[in-house]
C-alpha cells in the first residue's frame, strides 16, 4: 500500500471516529518496557477506539521504519510488534478495521487469564507478519529471509479464552427498540458481510507464503 493510500485510510478512520456518537469503552494504550505487548486494547470496542489504535499503530510503524533505515538488524527480535487484546466485543466494524490495521504489521496476543470475544476475536485473528521492507517501504522482497519469516503471529495462553458469535440485537422481551439501536444492529450486520470478504480473500494469513504471495494477499485484503 502506498504512503498516500495509508494516509487516506488513517484520515478516513479519524473522520469516522470524530463523528461517532459512541463513547470509548476500551482502553487503547502504548506499553513501554513490556516484553509481551507494545499496544494494549482492553475493553468493549467502539469507532473511537479505532481512531486511537490507528494513531498508536502508525506511530510504532514510523519508529520501526526509521530503525530499519538505520540498521535492519536492529529490528530482528522486535518485528513484528505485538498488540495484546482483551474484551467482550463491541463494534464489529471497529474490530474489522482494527484487524486491517494489524494484518501483516503486528502480532496479537491474549494474555494469561484474558478473554477476547466477538469483535476482539476478529482483531486477534489478523495477527501476522510480513517482511518489513514490504510493509514499511512498499517493496516486494523475493525471499523469506531468516528472521523475517512471514505468516500468522498469534498467541493464546493456556488459560485465556477466544470466542466468536454473530451480531445480534438484544430485545429482552421488548416489542419496540430505539431507532439508534436498530441502526447499530444493521451496521454490525453489514460489517459481518465485510468480515466474510475479509476471510475469503485473505484467509486470515493462514496461507501466507513468501515474496509475491505475501504482496498479492495484502493487496487483496486492503482493497
Amino acid at each position: 500500500m502506498s504512503q498516500l493510500s495509508r494516509m487516506l485510510r488513517i484520515f478516513a478512520v479519524l473522520f469516522v471516529s470524530a463523528f461517532s456518537a459512541s463513547v470509548a469503552d476500551a482502553e487503547v494504550v502504548a506499553v513501554d518496557g513490556d516484553a509481551n505487548c507494545d499496544i494494549r486494547v482492553i475493553g468493549r470496542l467502539t469507532m473511537e477506539d479505532l481512531g486511537a489504535f490507528a494513531i498508536l499503530s502508525e506511530r510504532l510503524v514510523a519508529q520501526d521504519k526509521a530503525t530499519f533505515s538505520r540498521s535492519p538488524n536492529d529490528l530482528l527480535g522486535v518485528w513484528p510488534r505485538t498488540v495484546c487484546l482483551a474484551g467482550p466485543g463491541g463494534s464489529y466494524l471497529a474490530g474489522i478495521e482494527i484487524a486491517r490495521l494489524i494484518q501483516g504489521r503486528f502480532a496479537t496476543r491474549v494474555e494469561t487469564g484474558g478473554e477476547c470475544y466477538s469483535a476482539c476475536a476478529i482483531a486477534f485473528m489478523a495477527g501476522s507478519s510480513e517482511h518489513p521492507e514490504d510493509v514499511l517501504f512498499d517493496w516486494n522482497p523475493e525471499d523469506n529471509l531468516p528472521g523475517w519469516e512471514a505468516g500468522p503471529k498469534r498467541t493464546l495462553s493456556p488459560t485465556s479464552r477466544l470466542g466468536f458469535h454473530a451480531p445480534y440485537i438484544n430485545f429482552s422481551g421488548r416489542e419496540l427498540i430505539p431507532a439508534s439501536e436498530a441502526e447499530s444492529g444493521m451496521r454490525d450486520l453489514l460489517a459481518l458481510t465485510r468480515l466474510s470478504a475479509f476471510v475469503n480473500q485473505r484467509k486470515l494469513s493462514d496461507r501466507v507464503g513468501g515474496g509475491h504471495d505475501v504482496q498479492r494477499s495484502r493487496r487483496c485484503l486492503r482493497r
